[in-house]
């Protein structure tokens, strides 16, 4: 699968912090320039963790165990585990205050995509407009592979997400800029001044208007 992305080489995709770039440096001989350019142009993106390692915090074989869940689609589908991985990245992961709780009966009404034995996850609920499974809630990556979570939403899209919320808190909206880099639009924005909270509503491009 490819994946276009936002053609502007001084945007450096949100998701390459700066260690992440400056491992490249280190391990592909690349410039900044140079891989400002590949990962503004295009991204394959099982190929690229292949070939410069997105997965280097754990072992090899492991690494390949999770990429090989999510391109087959063999998935935890419990609802409990799926909220023992939500909660717990809720509790503490850096941006767990940009996860909401959801009670267990509302995840099991979810179509449900969590990667077996880790607590990386993502759910697809019915659109409140269509009814449809549609609605892309609680991605959540607390596992030693920093991209997983990255890797599982790709699939989520491919599997029908077409809509979802998030937030930006006081300012910072590392979310927004994700889900833009994969072709969603916002369509709404309410901005709450006494938590200086932003929600923004996005759809894909591909949605008809």
């Amino acid at each position: 699968m490819k994946y276009k992305l936002k053609e502007d080489q001084n945007n450096i995709l949100f998701h390459l912090s700066e260690e992440d770039i400056s491992f490249f440096q280190k391990e592909t001989g690349k410039t900044r320039e140079e891989i400002q350019l590949l990962y503004t142009d295009s991204l394959l993106f099982f190929n690229a963790i292949e070939d410069y390692g997105f997965f280097r915090e754990g072992t090899r074989q492991e690494r390949d165990e999770i990429l090989r869940q999510i391109r087959d689609r063999e998935f935890d589908n419990d609802p409990e585990n799926f909220k023992e991985g939500l909660d717990y990245t809720r509790q503490n992961h850096k941006y767990g205050d940009y996860l909401n709780s959801r009670p267990l009966k509302s995840i099991k009404k979810m179509k449900l995509f969590k990667v077996k034995n880790e607590y990386i996850g993502i759910g697809l609920k019915k659109f409140r407009k269509t009814s449809e499974y549609s609605e892309l809630v609680s991605l959540y990556n607390s596992s030693l592979y920093k991209r997983a979570g990255f890797a599982l939403l790709l699939e989520a899209v491919d599997m029908g997400g077409k809509y979802l919320e998030c937030m930006a808190i006081d300012g910072n909206d590392i979310l927004k800029g994700l889900y833009i880099s994969i072709g969603f639009k916002i369509y709404k924005t309410i901005t709450n001044k006494k938590t200086n909270i932003t929600y923004y509503f996005m759809k894909h491009k591909d949605v008809k208007d």
